[in-house]
């Protein structure tokens, strides 16, 4: 298989190629709100799953001091992928 052959033809140190084996990234399109000016956002992240998707999405979203709601996460094939919701400030602050 070429992909295995591409694995294995990485340093023995690297651990991107070790882990990659065992969960392959794929590209997700994020797409989101900003919670106080309701402007749109959108970026391509590289992950291993959806999960991790929405973390780096909200991370890049932070570094630009944009405070992120996440509407959809498409991934392959033009999949829209439901996942976790996070918990609405006002529901934390009920509970």
């Amino acid at each position: 298989m070429f992909v295995g052959h591409w694995l294995r033809s990485a340093p023995a140190g690297c651990i991107c190629a070790r882990d990659s084996r065992l969960y392959p990234s794929v590209t997700f399109l994020v797409v989101g709100l900003d919670r106080s000016t309701l402007a749109p956002w959108h970026r391509n992240v590289l992950a291993s799953d959806l999960a991790t998707a929405t973390r780096i999405a909200r991370s890049r979203a932070a570094a630009d001091g944009i405070q992120l709601v996440v509407a959809a996460v498409i991934g392959p094939n033009s999949s829209v992928l439901a996942g976790p919701l996070a918990a609405s400030p006002a529901a934390a602050q009920a509970a």
